[in-house]
């Protein structure tokens, strides 16, 4: 079904827009009114997002420790209820980046720590009657694109977009039909576990390879002291801080303090997953993991869990007990306690799968760089862009095996 037909089939009830308008917020000053954040909130909670740390809060500190706060620019497309009250239909926190030589491009505020940035849409308008024969969805993104074009950049080059789930979809129809030739390329596969029926079916499910591996690992770690699985939904203050340095610390023993990349070796990152792992705590939202053997933390994780969805973030092991797989048998149990948890439906991986990542049989989906020319000197470079690569033959290849899902 093509996205037309798709609008067009769509149900519809009573609520219409009335007078949409998109509105750029520079910097980061209009978060700090409330008015905005609860706007920002209500937004999130109606977008089928389930990226967390998509909050004023957040992407304020990510700009101000990655990014340049002052070229901050947010597309917002606001609409009023029917008794006044201002709501947001749609939004994009973009920021300027170097992805490109000689130009400065429009980007996410988001990198390999922390993705604060996504395109928040409210998809209520589909079920809405047209007006004037307009699909009242479209009107929404046309405003937003209107957004765009007034933006300071030629381009928008977008690393990270999750291209199958249907605001980005939706997004990337309404830029074609407005005459905008986007880029789309594929960089990775990532995965979730959906959570139906019990432990025991799920675990049927799984190679008979990776059962009897896991009973194996489990019982020749159990061999070097009692084997302790720790999954915390609810943190004190003062807990969020001892278990955040517990998994700082585990990260470091493993290949990434090794190699100079961990939390604790890269200056301001820990202080910024601490802030980060308060808010959420003071939402009931953050998670962690944690495996321990004789008392002794071997792995650990952070996660956030939103909209029945909890989404994993930087799992780490003692690389002394790898031979012992704790970072999977870690996920193994994981599993096995969000099978029980009626909240938890999926488990997403959220970073480039793996091979041991199949193990489990993850609902594969694709995250692919999105290219947007927002003016004519934009389209002729990302023409040129094209030309180079079909020239020279680069680009990513990316695997189509397992079954592609739609991201969220």
């Amino acid at each position: 079904m093509t996205l037309e037909s798709f609008l067009e089939s769509r149900p519809t009830d009573a609520e219409t827009l009335h007078d949409p308008r998109v509105e750029i917020w520079e910097g980061a000053a209009p978060f700090d009114q409330a008015e905005n954040r609860a706007l920002w909130e209500s937004l999130w909670e109606r977008s089928r997002s389930t990226i967390a740390i998509i909050t004023p809060e957040a992407i304020a500190r990510w700009c101000r420790r990655f990014g340049d706060c002052e070229s901050l620019r947010t597309v917002v497309v606001k609409d009023h209820l029917p008794g006044g009250e201002p709501r947001l239909l749609a939004a994009l926190p973009l920021i300027a980046a170097n992805h490109l030589p000689m130009t400065t491009v429009g980007d996410l505020p988001s990198n390999s720590w922390f993705q604060c940035g996504d395109l928040l849409l409210d998809e209520s308008p589909l079920a809405m009657p047209p007006i004037e024969g307009v699909s009242p969805m479209k009107i929404v993104l046309d405003r937003l694109i209107e957004g765009l074009r007034e933006l300071p950049w030629p381009i928008l080059w977008i690393p990270t977009v999750r291209i199958e789930a249907m605001r980005w979809r939706l997004l990337i129809w309404a830029l074609q039909q407005a005459g905008i030739a986007v880029d789309v390329k594929d960089r990775y596969l990532s995965g979730r576990v959906r959570l139906a029926g019990d432990w025991s079916t799920y675990q049927s499910k799984l190679s008979r390879k990776m059962r009897s591996q896991m009973k194996r690992k489990e019982k020749k770690l159990a061999q070097q002291g009692e084997v302790d699985f720790r999954y915390n939904e609810r943190h004190t203050k003062d807990e969020v801080d001892r278990v955040m340095d517990l998994i700082f610390q585990v990260e470091d023993h493993g290949w990434k303090g090794r190699g100079g990349s961990s939390i604790l070796q890269v200056d301001g990152i820990a202080d910024l997953y601490r802030a980060v792992a308060h808010e959420l705590a003071a939402k009931d939202r953050l998670r962690t993991i944690t495996l321990h053997v004789g008392g002794r933390p071997v792995a650990g994780g952070l996660g956030y869990a939103v909209k029945n969805v909890l989404t994993l973030h930087k799992i780490g092991y003692e690389e002394e007990f790898a031979d012992f797989k704790p970072g999977m048998i870690m996920i193994h149990r994981l599993i096995e306690a969000c099978h029980a948890d009626p909240s938890c439906e999926t488990v997403d991986f959220s970073s480039p799968i793996q091979e041991y990542h199949r193990r489990w049989r993850p609902t594969m989906y694709r995250v692919a760089r999105l290219g947007v020319p927002l003016c004519r000197r934009g389209a002729v470079m990302l023409d040129g862009i094209r030309r180079c690569r079909s020239v020279i033959g680069r680009g990513d290849k990316l695997s189509r095996a397992g079954d592609l899902g739609n991201g969220e």
